[in-house]
Order: C-alpha cells, then structure tokens, then sequence
C-alpha cells in the first residue's frame, strides 16, 4: 500500500503541474481523490505496515496495538481532508477553507497526542507519522495563504483581463449571477466566432 500512496503522490504532482501549464486537472482529481479514499479507508493499516492481503486478519495487527491504529485512522481523517481541501483550492472549487482547516485541526490533535506517546516509547511509527503529518500540514498552511486571485491569474494567463476579473468575482460570491451571465456571454461570443471561422 505504501507503492500506491507514492504512485499517487506522484500522480497528483504530475497532474499540478499539467493543470498549470495546459489548465487540464482530471490526473491531478483522480489521484487527489484517490489519495483522499486511500487515506481515509486503509490508513489505519498503511501506518502500521499491514499488508493489503492481512489488513483484515487479526494476526497482522499483532505488531502493534490499539492506541496506534486508532492515530492512524485519526491521522487518516485529517490527511483525506487535507487532499480534498488541496484539490478544491487548486480547481478554485468553494469550501476549500473549511476542508484545510479541518484537516489543519485533526492533524494538530494528532500531533499532540503523538508527541505525548512518542516520548514515552520513541517508536520509529510516530516518526513516520509526523513525517506525513509535517509534509501535508505545510502544504496546507501555504495553500491556505495563497490567495485565489493568484491562481486564477496563473491558470487563465492566456484570457483577457476582464475573464480573470469576472472569475475572481466568482471566487469571492459563487452566487453572483451577474459574473456568471456575464462569463457565459464570453463562451457564446467565441463558440460563434470558432463556428463562423470553420
């Protein structure tokens, strides 16, 4: 399972970086998405080095014990709301707030909570555990304070002045009907230019 939560990072770096150039993100939601279930499902048996084929034989969970598996799952909540939280910031989605936040928090009990057990035991599983917690956590706090307006400047580079204006507004009241409207007139007036060229 750790191949598959490195192929997956991979895969969502890969996408970010194809989103960026070419604005097409369906690499970049499937591997976030899929890293999000792969957290929230089976962290309790990724952190504790269980197999795919013993994750549900008691016999594989022999090696560790119940205050680990339930900081697994814990930290496993927290990094699927980090993910989610990352793919509605970066596809400029609403409630991505509310997403990192909430992962920012359960991460931070997690962390307090882990500290407590690591100075007791040193165990190299509350190493691995901060490991993750640090890299998703960071990643959070700097998405958390990059405005929107600058990713929409970024991903629409190419459009006029007054798209980007229109989609910030969005951005700041999803409901304004008038940038909407205004937005799909744009579409309209280059589907019939595109049209009228052929």
């Amino acid at each position: 399972m750790k191949i598959a939560e490195k192929t997956l990072i991979v895969l969502a770096l890969i996408g970010l970086i194809l989103n960026l150039v070419s604005n097409t993100g369906v690499i970049f939601i499937l591997a976030m998405s899929s890293l999000a279930v792969l957290y929230f499902y089976t962290s309790f048996a990724l952190f504790n080095d269980v197999p795919l084929k013993g994750i549900l034989k008691k016999a594989s969970y022999e090696s560790t014990n119940k205050k680990r598996v339930s900081l697994s799952f814990a930290a496993g909540i927290g990094l699927s709301m980090i993910c989610i939280g990352t793919l509605f910031k970066l596809m400029l989605w609403p409630t991505w707030e509310v997403q990192l936040m909430g992962g920012l928090l359960v991460l931070a009990v997690v962390g307090a909570i882990s500290t407590f057990f690591y100075l007791r035991s040193k165990a190299a599983f509350y190493t691995a555990l901060y490991t993750r917690l640090a890299l998703f956590g960071l990643v959070a706090v700097i998405l958390y304070f990059i405005p929107g307006e600058a990713l929409v400047d970024v991903y629409f580079r190419n459009e006029t002045e007054e798209y980007r204006a229109l989609h910030k507004r969005l951005l700041e009241n999803p409901n304004d009907e008038d940038a909407r409207q205004r937005m799909e007139a744009i579409f309209e007036e280059r589907s019939s230019k595109e049209q009228n060229q052929d």
